[in-house]
């Protein structure tokens, strides 16, 4: 019996999304398609918390949509978030962020910006 070894290609995109303000309106479908989200950077400065909210879908109606990911991100704070293992979106990624948390929209942050960088594969 004969084994015949070859080079496994895998080609895969990594991609860096960069929003210098994450607002209460929700940014809808920033990958296009599925993706798989490593890591997240956010800074947050404004006076207040910032409840920063990742949705699998294109379309969410915010307030009523319970978000798949949330992240408050004390008032003046940068926070950090490494996901080794991946965290995979099946549809897309769609982002806001408030002052309220979970499925409450809560209102609008004022007063500075919620800067969101995400690394992702798709």
């Amino acid at each position: 019996m004969a084994i015949t070894a070859g080079p496994v290609k895998t080609y895969v995109t990594t991609r860096m999304i960069k929003q210098t303000t994450v607002t209460h309106t929700p940014d809808g479908d920033l990958t296009g398609t599925n993706a798989t989200i490593y890591g997240l950077d956010l800074n947050n400065t404004h006076s207040q918390i910032a409840h920063f909210k990742i949705f699998d879908l294109g379309a969410t109606t915010y307030g009523t949509t319970a978000p798949d990911i949330a992240i408050p991100v004390a008032a003046g704070q940068r926070q950090v978030v490494t996901i080794v293992e991946g965290i995979t979106m099946t549809n897309c990624v769609t982002w806001a962020a408030s002052q309220g948390a979970g499925t409450t929209a809560g209102a609008a942050l004022t007063g500075g910006a919620l800067v969101a960088i995400a690394t992702v594969i798709d």
